[in-house]
C-alpha cells in the first residue's frame, strides 16, 4: 500500500482502536508516517486537556430567547421605511426624465452607429430598470397603495 492509502486508513480508525498489521507493517517500515502518526498522536494528547471544557453559564436559553423575539418582530416590509412616498416619486420622475432624454444625447447616437446590438439591448435594460424600480416602490408602499386604491 502506498503512504496516501496508510494514512487515509489510520485516520478513518477511532480514536484507541488498535492499529491493523498492515498499517502497523508499514509504520514500521517508513519513517515519514511514523512521524506523521506520532505527530498526530501528541496532537491528541494536547487536546484531551480540553475535553472536559464547558462554557461558564448556559448559553442555549439566552439563544432561544433572542429567537422567540425575533420571530415576533414586524417584518422590515411591513414597517415604514427611512425613505418617504416624495423622495420615491421624486428619483423615479429624475429615472424616467433621464430614460426619455436619452435618445436625444449625441452620444447615444454615436455609440449606436458604432455599436447597433446597442439599439436592443438598451431599451431591454432600461425596461428592466423600470420594472425593477417599480417592484421595490410598490412592495415598500403596498399599505400606502392599498388605501390609496381603495383595496382595504
Amino acid at each position: 500500500m502506498e503512504c496516501e492509502e496508510i494514512m487515509e486508513r489510520f485516520l478513518e480508525l477511532d480514536n484507541g482502536e488498535g492499529l491493523p498489521g498492515e498499517i502497523a507493517g508499514h509504520l514500521e517500515t517508513c519513517p515519514r508516517c511514523a512521524a506523521q502518526v506520532a505527530a498526530f498522536a501528541r496532537f491528541t494528547e494536547s487536546c484531551a486537556a480540553y475535553a472536559d471544557f464547558a462554557p461558564q453559564r448556559d448559553i442555549a436559553a439566552g439563544v432561544m430567547a433572542r429567537i422567540a423575539r425575533a420571530g415576533e418582530e414586524d417584518s422590515p416590509w411591513e414597517s415604514d421605511l427611512p425613505l418617504s412616498m416624495v423622495n420615491w416619486i421624486g428619483s423615479g420622475l429624475v429615472l424616467l426624465v433621464g430614460m426619455l432624454l436619452i435618445p436625444f444625447s449625441g452620444m447615444l447616437q454615436q455609440l449606436v452607429r458604432d455599436m447597433p446590438s446597442l439599439g436592443i439591448a438598451l431599451p431591454i435594460a432600461l425596461g428592466l430598470i423600470i420594472a425593477i424600480y417599480a417592484a421595490l416602490f410598490t412592495g415598500s408602499h403596498i399599505e400606502t397603495l392599498s388605501r390609496f386604491l381603495r383595496l382595504r
